[in-house]
């Protein structure tokens, strides 16, 4: 929201302590890929892409993860079409260029 609001330096400061949160946890299955989305915005308009590349990496190998986890078949295709899901395979595929 503050990145859309033009507040780069809040949202970048909130996504920044929100993604040290999940490395001092360990990940979190509910919130982390959009945690993990939000500091990537922060920072692509922060103007610090080198630093927002590894939390797409990050975030795709956690949604792997998780959806090899789901057994059922609908399940699994419903948790992939999630819009946070879509939107990191978009930037995961756009990151190593395809």
């Amino acid at each position: 929201l503050c990145t859309s609001l033009g507040r780069v330096d809040e949202a970048l400061t909130h996504a920044l302590a929100a993604v040290k949160v999940l490395d001092r946890l360990g990940g979190q299955e509910r919130f982390e890929i959009e945690i993990l989305l939000q500091a990537h915005e922060a920072l692509i308009a922060a103007g610090r892409k080198a630093e927002a590349t590894p939390l797409v990496r990050r975030g795709w190998q956690r949604l792997r993860v998780r959806t090899r986890a789901i057994s059922d078949e609908r399940i699994r295709e419903s948790f992939t079409r999630l819009p946070q899901n879509v939107r990191l395979r978009q930037l995961w595929e756009r990151a190593k260029g395809g």
